[in-house]
């Protein structure tokens, strides 16, 4: 069976590991691999199928012997890269959503359209992880019944948005039983009590918003948890989710309290 040399492109992420596991849970033939990231990440040691692998900082010669590479890294590196990985024979396997919209660019859902995969120039895209999951059972229902139209909603994981937005969520969660005060450093929206912030949003107290006339998200407020509460106890907050919400904060900090 071939081997292959194969690179991960922000393999430090998220994304990246969750790559190795599934290659190492799969047991894909590899005769090398190549972790790649920014210089910050470069010289960690990473585990994988027994070895140790230390990873390389990500530059145009870094891919040369490579046969495969795996996008992990968000728009703006895969386009920097890309071409230097084209050029030095690899196919870029990408998960952005970078090259999605390219005509020369097959976009492949392995459970629909594997055969696209040879149409490649060098690049080869993917959807978004809700649309592959939905569009491996629609296409299968549409080979039986065709679909004429589709109405979908997705809520996105924090995940989405990498390792270091699955670390905020875990700090912003704690911080939420304090003050309610999301970081808003990597997640452009509260994820720590996200249903309770946004219905305090409908009632006028203003954590954020998104400006009509411009694309940034204004930042949140700072409201203390305590003023809430004595809002909803006051009878001013009448909105029963939002007092539940409320209350669930107030159960949560109070149980923190006890167990210390």
């Amino acid at each position: 069976m071939r081997q292959y040399k194969i690179g991960i492109l922000g393999a430090t992420g998220a994304v990246g590991r969750e790559m190795m596991k599934v290659l190492e849970e799969r047991k894909f033939p590899i005769s090398e691999l190549r972790l790649l990231a920014g210089a910050g990440s470069a010289g960690k040691r990473i585990g994988f199928m027994g070895k140790e692998h230390t990873v390389v900082q990500a530059s145009e010669d870094a891919f040369e012997g490579l046969d495969i590479v795996l996008g992990a890294a968000e728009n703006d590196i895969a386009m920097r890269f890309a071409p230097a990985i084209v050029k030095a024979g690899a196919v870029f396997v990408d998960n952005s959503s970078a090259f999605r919209l390219y005509e020369d660019v097959p976009l492949v859902v392995s459970e629909i359209n594997p055969e696209d995969v040879r149409k490649h120039r060098g690049i080869i895209a993917n959807p978004n992880c809700t649309t592959i999951i939905s569009l491996v059972a629609l296409n299968a229902l549409n080979k039986e019944s065709p679909i004429e139209s589709i109405i979908a909603s997705s809520y996105q994981a924090v995940s989405g948005a990498g390792a270091q937005g699955i670390s905020e969520l875990s700090e912003e969660t704690g911080a939420s039983c304090e003050t309610l005060t999301p970081l808003g450093e990597i997640l452009a929206s509260p994820g720590g009590f996200t249903e309770v912030l946004h219905l305090y949003m409908a009632t006028g107290l203003t954590f954020g918003s998104q400006h009509p006339d411009e694309d940034e998200f204004i930042n949140f407020e700072r409201v203390p948890f305590d003023a809430l509460l004595d809002r909803c106890l006051s009878g001013e907050l009448r909105d029963g989710k939002t007092v539940a919400g409320v209350l669930k904060v107030y159960a949560l900090r109070t149980r923190k309290k006890e167990e210390k």
